[in-house]
């Protein structure tokens, strides 16, 4: 169901318009919208991704915020080597579309960010491309890659 007055109403006037700067190939990439989601699905208003910035995290985020206006999408990816806001660029404008610069290894502001947002879903894509160098202890690979870059 999609809104269609007030704030939200503008938001979607705003998200129609930018639609149009969405380049033919990027809208053929993005594809087209499912309109047989689940019923669970339902009061689903905030979706957050973690990796968002990466190749396969912005693929989703990007489809996610064009396709799918009355959701707001949450970006948290702390853009070391393997992200970028390049990936983003297309939707940095959309109105529900938010990118946070964070990492997730923190609880703290994870579960904070959890709490502030009322987040419905989340995309778990946060990932070292060096994989093999992660097996031991993933998070202290994480920690460590973060502190050494």
């Amino acid at each position: 169901m999609l809104p269609t007055n007030g704030a939200e109403g503008t938001n979607l006037e705003k998200h129609a318009s930018l639609l149009k700067t969405i380049s033919e190939f990027d809208r053929a990439d993005i594809g087209e919208r499912d309109n047989d989601l689940p019923d669970d699905l339902s009061n689903v208003k905030n979706i957050l991704v973690t990796g968002g910035a990466g190749f396969i995290g912005s693929f989703l985020v990007r489809k996610l915020v064009v396709l799918y206006p009355e959701y707001h999408i949450y970006v948290i990816d702390k853009l070391d080597y393997c992200g970028s806001l390049h990936n983003l660029k297309a939707v940095k404008e959309f109105p529900n579309y938010t990118f946070v610069r964070g990492d997730i290894t923190s609880a703290d502001f994870i579960s904070f960010f959890l709490k502030e947002k009322k987040i419905d879903v989340i995309f778990h894509l946060a990932a070292q491309t060096h994989v093999d160098n992660s097996f031991g202890d993933s998070f202290e690979f994480t920690k460590y890659i973060y502190q050494h870059r």
